[in-house]
């Protein structure tokens, strides 16, 4: 049975912030607590504990990251499932951690049977909605073949591919990094029921996307 792909999404913060209308002063650059989205704006795009994650963010690019993040995640939501535009406006979406009961983990969607995921590098966000039972993203500023440090035979593609089974709930990070290391060259790799797609776009952004 073919497996349908995720749909994915991947952009640069301030454009899609700008897409949703989320206003941001001219300082939204700036690396302290000043500047960033709106706070109007964030609480009408995130559920209560998603926003008390937001406010605490201390830098502005880490918070539109996070916000971005949701807003792409909406988008991809909507273009798998055209009745999620039956759901309110904008879309929120629940985290709860299986382990510790805390506000994060998979992100869910109340109501709907669909896998959903994000992820944010330094001013780009990647999220992803599959009708499958799971999926995992992930993107990077990283060389696909470069080591991803002096020493370490895990390439920049190694490591978003090992990200993406970790988000998907497959396994930790050091297991993920040897399962990916074993991997012959391929865009895409079957793994343990779960296929694992890479992700390339330009800028030296690197991504991988993790499905069941």
């Amino acid at each position: 049975m073919t497996v349908e792909e995720p749909v994915v999404l991947a952009a640069a913060s301030v454009d899609l912030l700008a897409a949703a209308d989320v206003p941001a002063p001219p300082d939204a650059g700036a690396a302290d607590g000043a500047g960033g989205a709106d706070r109007t704006m964030a609480e009408r795009w995130l559920d209560r504990d998603q926003y008390v994650r937001w406010s605490r963010l201390l830098r502005a690019q880490d918070r539109d990251d996070f916000l971005a993040a949701r807003i792409a995640a909406d988008s991809v939501v909507r273009r798998l499932c055209p009745e999620a535009d039956a759901l309110r406006t904008p879309l929120h979406f629940r985290q709860r951690c299986d382990e510790c009961g805390g506000a994060h983990g998979r992100p869910e969607v109340p109501g709907m049977r669909l896998s959903v995921s994000w992820a944010h590098a330094r001013g780009w966000v990647v999220a992803a909605a599959h009708r499958g039972d799971r999926v995992g993203v992930d993107i990077d500023h990283l060389e696909p073949w470069m080591p991803i440090a002096v020493g370490s035979t895990v390439t920049g593609r190694h490591f978003v591919r090992a990200e993406a089974l970790v988000k998907v709930g497959a396994m930790d990070l050091d297991s993920a990094l040897a399962a990916a290391l074993d991997w012959p060259e391929s865009p895409a790799h079957p793994y343990g029921g779960l296929t694992v797609r890479d992700l390339q776009w330009p800028g030296g952004l690197v991504g991988a996307v993790a499905y069941s």
